[in-house]
């Protein structure tokens, strides 16, 4: 069998939709690797909004804060992955991981991986500011993105089209694609779709699921159509060597 993942899902933004790129991640694997266990990991020791999202799902969901003491944090990380041993681990990391995980990526993250045969995947969630862009060079420097098999830079959409991230004529951009990493577009969902699938995996909202009663047909049509596109990062992280653009 082949290694599993440790998906670290990062950006060091509040608000900057790593919660909801790890809810895409989640549903993608959910739906398309139904074979693979899973478990959510979630970094943020007061909101746990991705692992409530599946808890009806059969999706282990675990708490991991990484507001405290930052060995101390990222030591009950690694501990919870040699206990569950799961297949693909995502890990819903805080606005902090900054100050917590980035520091002991090479001396504890890096280590752990290896002895649990895990591939380090780093998705890095971007905005259209300077700084966003600023903080994934960072990253790639001495980071998370430093040590990771795997390194995709996602732009959300829900910030605006591609052109008008800092990140795309950045000096950063060009040293993460000649690191070897690679970047997806992740389409921004429709207001009016975006407002109802908050609580459930995105999948029980398409025809036939537990929740498709809760969109309309054209909501069902988009949420379908937007998780087709969504799905691109999940190709990245299981494997593609090309970028997929994921844009409508």
């Amino acid at each position: 069998m082949e290694n599993g993942k440790l998906i670290l899902v990062t950006g060091d933004k509040g608000g900057g939709g790593k919660s909801f790129v790890s809810a895409v991640v989640s549903d993608s694997l959910y739906r398309l690797h139904s074979d693979l266990d899973l478990l959510i990991v979630e970094g943020d020791g007061v909101v746990g909004d991705v692992a409530a999202r599946f808890e009806d799902s059969g999706i282990p969901g675990v708490l991991a804060a990484m507001d405290g003491d930052p060995t101390s944090a990222v030591a009950a990380l690694v501990d919870h992955l040699d206990k569950d041993r799961a297949d693909r681990v995502i890990v819903n990391l805080p606005a902090a991981a900054c100050l917590t995980i980035d520091p002991l990526a090479g001396s504890l993250v890096a280590p752990a991986a290896e002895a649990l045969d895990l591939e380090i995947v780093c998705l890095f969630v971007l905005t259209a500011e300077p700084a966003s862009a600023r903080l994934a060079g960072r990253s790639l420097r001495s980071g998370l993105a430093a040590i990771a098999d795997r390194k995709i830079a996602v732009l959300n959409g829900h910030f605006g089209h591609a052109e008008s991230f800092a990140w795309s004529e950045s000096g950063e951009r060009a040293a993460w694609l000649a690191a070897g990493g690679v970047e997806a577009w992740l389409p921004d969902l429709h207001q009016r779709v975006a407002r109802i699938v908050r609580e459930r995996p995105f999948s029980h909202y398409l025809p036939g699921g537990a929740a498709a009663a809760e969109l309309t047909l054209s909501g069902r049509i988009l949420l379908q159509r937007w998780l087709a596109q969504a799905d691109g990062i999940m190709d990245l992280i299981e494997g593609g060597n090309e970028e997929r653009e994921v844009a409508a």
